[in-house]
């Protein structure tokens, strides 16, 4: 007897076609107008309020944590970003992504975006309970993003669009240069939005995930995948 494949197997089937397409076309398409499809496609539809709660979402962000616009108005240069991913996962996650987790590299990946005068805004995860000792810490200086997802400007049916319009804002109008992190799904929509992408895959492409993940390395021309 065939055993009929889960939620999970479906979605992660479909995802990996998804993730073929996007690779062709990047491959034999122009990938400006590939990227403008794909920006239309994720956020074409998004609504007037949606847009405003995320628009008030970075103000008082702003405010907060110093994360300041290109176009602050205060006569001084505002230093590049790169947003640096933050993954922590239990080592018994049903996801299995445990040993994924960001304990040591994160502060050496900031560490690599301040040695070049830019400044790190953490986006992700926060340390799970039984993370190692300072765990998720990082040296002055980095923006904390992580868990955005919890505040209200991204409640509703369309959060996972609303999280894109915010990773858009980032690069369009606080200057966001590029993204960097161990390989995660999450970082997919940036890199379709057209943030270029450095991801590090910790174990070499024999799974399908990061085949799949090879081969937007070899077919988008701002993916990259380090081993």
């Amino acid at each position: 007897r065939v055993r009929a494949p889960s939620d999970d197997a479906a979605k992660g089937e479909a995802a990996g076609r998804a993730s073929q397409v996007v690779a062709a076309a990047f491959q034999t398409g122009d990938p400006k107008q590939i990227l403008e499809l794909l920006r239309v496609s994720f956020l074409g539809t998004m609504s007037p309020n949606a847009k405003r709660a995320v628009d008030l979402f970075l103000r008082l962000t702003s405010q907060s944590t110093g994360l300041k616009p290109l176009a602050s108005g205060h006569g001084e240069p505002v230093p590049l970003k790169v947003l640096v991913w933050s993954r922590f996962k239990n080592q018994d996650d049903s996801t299995g992504e445990g040993d994924r987790n960001t304990n040591l590299l994160l502060p050496m990946l900031c560490d690599v975006v301040r040695s070049r005068g830019m400044v790190a805004v953490l986006v992700g995860d926060t340390p799970v309970e039984g993370a190692p000792p300072g765990s998720g810490k990082v040296k002055g200086g980095a923006i904390d993003l992580r868990q955005h997802w919890k505040s209200a400007a991204f409640a509703g049916h369309d959060t996972v669009q609303r999280q894109l319009y915010l990773f858009q804002l980032l690069q369009s109008q606080y200057g966001c240069i590029a993204q960097l992190g161990v390989k995660s799904g999450a970082m997919d929509g940036p890199a379709l939005l057209g943030l270029p992408t450095c991801v590090i895959d910790l174990e070499k492409p024999t799974s399908a995930r990061a085949t799949r993940m090879a081969r937007w390395g070899r077919d988008i021309p701002h993916y990259f995948v380090r081993y």
